[in-house]
């Protein structure tokens, strides 16, 4: 868009700034004023959300009274090339310059996007959501509401199924969800962190748990590429408690937020991923048939053809060990400081290994490749990477016991 406003600091959003903002994407309200408000409890290593009340003319609230604005976190060397090796700035900014506005999916109106691609920065102006909540990932979503978001990411996934079917989705805005680059950068952070995870999370998991750890860490590369031959569809990527809002009164009215790793990929993940670490075990047993039901009756209704019941409980089971790869990783990579997250992590863990021995997804372990092979050479390289850091965990903890720490 022409006429953009540089995108900020965020000691620069000011009332003269957001004016220039809103009037490049079209809107023309007169701003006097504005009041900011870091949101603390929502900014992470990829994004920082700012609340910012505006003032018109008289002291009077401006429309819209207050939006939010997303700029990129206050992150580390590492996060940064994470964020770039990922393209999350990106992909929401392409989310929602381009795939929102048709999009059925509830998610924030966006009055402003820009993005820079050489810095690798953006930001959103967005519509504030402040009269919904967010239900804690530890506390895990109640029935009805798991339910209603099931349906809500159905209807997405059976829109776009059909354009990814006729070419309608525009491959320059749309990049796959894991790319064959992607996972094995994954895969390696994975086996660098999963000695840690292990120390922190081994007395609570049984033997059986430990050894499907330490094995998939060798195929994830190979599970992504297995479930990605799946029917594709667009796929938010991180569809988690923690990028839902729900509205008070009725369980299906929610938004979806955080689309910062949406892509073309298989619509399961974004289920398993969900119901996996999202919803408690306990509640998860109990609603996971009806959901799977629910899902699949709506993207059926969209005209996807030839896709039974059987095969869509299938790809529930299978996409089941992918979630393994984001929580083990994160057990292992969050600070001993951050006590609140690693419990998070831990407990969405845990509860993903209990999904996985219910379903019995272990059966979808992909089969070990051949050296020779790139991808068994690949998974031979992750296994060293794994030994030589947990003989370093070995000699940190012997240590400590010599010195009595």
């Amino acid at each position: 868009m022409t006429g953009n406003p540089q995108i900020p600091q965020p000691a620069e959003i000011s009332a003269e700034w957001m004016q220039q903002a809103l009037k490049a994407s079209g809107a023309a309200p007169t701003i006097e004023a504005l009041e900011v408000e870091a949101l603390t409890g929502a900014t992470h290593a990829m994004g920082s959300l700012f609340r910012c009340r505006l003032i018109g003319r008289d002291g009077d609230p401006a429309d819209p009274a207050s939006v939010v604005v997303k700029l990129p976190g206050p992150a580390g060397l590492a996060f940064a090339w994470f964020a770039k090796w990922f393209s999350v700035h990106r992909r929401e900014y392409a989310f929602y310059r381009h795939l929102a506005p048709r999009a059925r999916v509830s998610a924030p109106t966006c009055f402003h996007a820009d993005f820079d691609e050489r810095g690798n920065r953006l930001v959103l102006v967005m519509e504030d959501l402040a009269k919904m909540e967010t239900v804690p990932q530890d506390v895990g979503v109640g029935p009805e509401r798991a339910l209603a978001a099931i349906e809500e990411i159905a209807r997405f996934h059976g829109q776009f199924r059909k354009d990814v079917e006729v070419g309608a989705v525009n491959p320059a805005d749309c990049q796959e969800f894991l790319s064959a680059r992607e996972r094995r950068i994954l895969q390696t952070i994975y086996m660098l962190a999963l000695p840690v995870a292990l120390r922190r999370v081994g007395a609570e998991i049984s033997p059986a748990a430990r050894r499907l750890l330490i094995g998939f860490g060798r195929r994830v590369d190979a599970h992504f590429a297995n479930v990605a031959k799946d029917s594709p569809t667009v796929v938010h990527g991180d569809y988690r408690a923690e990028n839902l809002m729900f509205g008070t009164e009725r369980a299906d009215d929610l938004a979806v937020i955080d689309w910062q790793g949406w892509g073309l990929g298989c619509g399961m993940w974004d289920v398993a991923y969900f119901l996996g670490g999202s919803v408690s075990t306990e509640h998860r047993r109990r609603i996971e048939r009806r959901a799977v039901e629910a899902y699949h009756g709506i993207v059926c209704g969209f005209g996807m053809k030839n896709y039974t019941l059987d095969d869509c409980w299938r790809s529930y089971r299978q996409n089941m060990l992918g979630p393994l790869l984001f929580y083990a990783m994160g057990c292992g990579v969050v600070s001993s400081d951050d006590a609140d997250r690693l419990n998070v992590t831990k407990i969405s863990l845990l509860r993903v290994l209990a999904a996985i021995e219910d379903l019995d997804s272990g059966e979808f372990m992909p089969d070990r490749e051949s050296f020779p092979s790139s991808v068994g050479a690949f998974s031979a390289l992750s296994g060293l990477v794994y030994r030589v850091v947990s003989l370093g965990e070995w000699l940190r903890a012997r240590a400590m016991a010599i010195s009595g720490k």
